[in-house]
């Protein structure tokens, strides 16, 4: 597949080998909970600004309410699942830290990015999330000596990475009284985050599954079932693989050449793509928020490429070579996706400054504009409103001095003193907004007049949706139109989208792949929808499909998932589908557009004058009824169903 282009996030060259380290995001305080697209309430401080990583003991908490005002604010710390001995102080400290009035986001990492061991011994390399696999041991880590060596902590009894994950979730969370945010992970898209991985790559989909997982073990801890759990936010930095991702796995091929110059352990997956692929395998419905960080590179224009701070914090940059993704460009690529409704939290966001603190007063007035700048874009109809705005980081004398803002304490007043320009723009500064999502994208030059009416519905069907319609087989495969076309939430999955009925199906527009081989109007998944409000069994059989049927194909993502299509409603399935300009017959890829995979086996309907036979495809219902060809398999009245007619 031909996806867009990639942004990312520009990183002085010396600190890419220690790319290693990232955090989270979350929410308590003062301005009251907010309901998200989920039914999770996040708490919220008085004031959108926060920092990142500070520390939760008694001194420290007290030196961040000195940053952060008496208001409090956002604070993001991480946890490792390694450190199971440290459960108990770390849960303490962020229940006390939300009792002083911070607001306190949890990450929970797997293992450190330095490295960690196994109990039994056995080395692991760093991994934000839990790898695929088992392990003989659950892991845990303990400082032993000068230099912080490893080396085995209590011993675990485990099954699989990601259960012995889990079970540290279970214990951090119900040992967490009072902190009801959460963050699964972080910059998935980072090689250094994915050492634990093949190829250094922590797909898209497995992403997705653990999130759900740590989001239902977290949910299930009494006291907790409506805490907000977040998704992690991607690196927005430039891929640096020369090979587009597969269509499997969304990771490149290990054979892929880095970028010049750059390590291979420091590799990339573009931004712009790997969210899109990690939001294709999540629905609103299943998520409370969504992380994002966005940074401006160095505060002077003249250090920066002559691209100002500002404008790459907030659009970032268009060059070929080092692109970046700021945090408006991110959100209105989260809408286009369908997203716009989802919670937003921008959990690392900073400049560079220099060792000498020379450019500490450019740095300064960037702290001012940036956050005036968010709240401007919070107060803007239609924009996809922040959270709240967390500084990267507090304090680091080595990997990220130059980001540290309590390093920056220079200067006499806060228009030279970035500490003093933080501590005056939190005082100033609202609560974010969770209940204001943004703006759904619709296709350009809509013209609803008498030549796009349907004479039977009177609905419009207008362009592109009524090209999409003409092309791909009109009224026989679609039916008429029902409703005009305009944004609507979908009820399943929550994704607010273009979108327009028609008889036996939904149409979607897809702003993402307006420059892709796939058309930007696809086939929303109105079967799977349907089915499951009525109670169908939707798992995939885990199973081989065993001996060939006479007639018949296996037809699902693998040979272990999947249903036979048999006899008539084989046919129709492989004899239609959506026009890829594949010469010949129709191609499998072209029916799966159109149908989907197949949901269930062919099912017996009996009832009161009824009797036929039917399957549930992922986006139609084809029926077989006792008539003769080749009005004996159509497809189901779906779109009239979902609308109730």
């Amino acid at each position: 597949m031909t996806m867009p282009k990639k942004f990312g996030r520009t990183i002085p060259r010396r600190h890419w080998p220690r790319l290693a380290w990232a955090f989270a995001l979350g929410a308590c305080g003062d301005a009251g909970p907010a309901q998200t697209t989920s039914d999770a309430l996040i708490e919220r401080p008085a004031s959108l600004a926060g920092v990142h990583d500070p520390p939760l003991d008694e001194a420290g908490i007290s030196a961040t309410l000195s940053l952060l005002g008496s208001r409090g604010g956002w604070t993001v710390n991480t946890v490792y699942a390694t450190d199971y001995d440290w459960v108990a102080i770390d849960a303490h400290r962020f229940d006390r830290a939300r009792e002083r009035g911070l607001a306190p986001v949890v990450r929970i990492d797997y293992a450190r990015p330095d490295a960690t061991v196994f109990a039994d011994g056995s080395p692991a390399l760093g991994a934000t999330v839990p790898p695929d696999g088992r392990v003989g041991w659950c892991l845990a880590r303990r400082d032993a000596g000068p230099g912080g060596s490893v080396r085995p902590g209590p011993s675990r009894e485990g099954g699989t990475h990601l259960e012995c994950y889990l079970r540290y979730v279970d214990d951090l969370v119900a040992r967490t009284r009072n902190v009801h945010t959460w963050l699964i992970g972080n910059e998935m898209n980072m090689g250094l985050e994915a050492r634990a991985f093949p190829g250094g790559c922590i797909a898209p989909r497995w992403y997705a599954e653990v999130y759900r997982a740590a989001r239902a073990r977290i949910r299930a801890v009494p006291g907790h079932a409506r805490d907000a759990v977040f998704v992690g936010g991607v690196a927005p930095g430039p891929a640096d693989h020369a090979v587009a991702l597969r269509d499997g796995d969304g990771c490149p091929p290990s054979s892929a050449p880095p970028r010049p110059g750059l390590p291979r352990v420091a590799r990339y997956l573009g931004a712009r793509e790997y969210l899109q692929r990690m939001l294709y395998a999540l629905a609103p419905a299943e998520v409370d928020g969504l992380a994002m960080h966005a940074y401006g590179g160095w505060p002077r224009a003249t250090d920066n490429g002559g691209v100002p701070a500002l404008t790459e914090f907030e659009e970032g940059r268009g060059d070929v070579r080092d692109p970046t993704f700021g945090y408006r460009a991110q959100a209105r690529w989260i809408d286009a996706l369908g997203w716009s409704r989802v919670p937003l939290l921008l959990t690392e966001m900073s400049v560079h400054t220099h060792l000498d603190r020379s450019d500490a007063r450019d740095t300064a007035g960037f702290i001012r504009d940036a956050y005036a700048g968010i709240q401007r874009w919070n107060e803007t109809p239609g924009a996809h409103a922040l959270l709240g705005a967390v500084w990267f980081t507090y304090r680091s004398e080595g990997e990220f001095a130059e980001e540290s803002i309590a390093l920056l304490d220079v200067g006499a007043d806060e228009g030279s003193n970035p500490v003093k320009s933080l501590r005056a723009v939190a005082a100033r500064l609202g609560p974010g907004d969770a209940a204001r999502g943004g703006t759904c994208v619709t296709p350009p030059g809509v013209v609803r007049d008498n030549t796009t009416l349907d004479s039977v519905t009177r609905v419009h069907l207008a362009q592109p949706l009524r090209a999409f319609w003409t092309a791909n087989g009109g009224l026989s495969v679609f039916g008429h139109p029902l409703e005009e076309s305009a944004c609507r939430e979908d009820p399943f999955s929550r994704r607010v989208l273009y979108s327009q009925t028609t008889e036996r199906q939904r149409f979607e527009y897809h702003p993402e792949h307006a420059s892709s081989r796939y058309d930007a109007v696809q086939i929303g998944r109105l079967g799977a929808e349907l089915a499951a409000r009525r109670g169908v069994d939707l798992s995939w059989r885990a199973r081989a499909p065993g001996a060939q049927r006479a007639g018949c194909a296996w037809i699902g993502p693998s040979d272990a998932q999947g249903h036979w299509v048999c006899g008539r409603i084989l046919e129709q399935w492989r004899a239609n589908g959506l026009d890829r300009g594949v010469a010949g017959s129709v191609a499998f890829e072209e029916s799966l557009m159109l149908y989907g995979y197949p949901l269930t086996e062919e099912l017996e309907v009996t009832g009161p004058g009824t009797r036929r036979s039917e399957q549930w495809f992922e986006r139609a219902r084809l029926e077989r009824h006792a008539l003769a060809r080749p009005y004996d398999v159509m497809g189901g009245r779906l779109g009239a169903e979902s609308m109730g007619r």
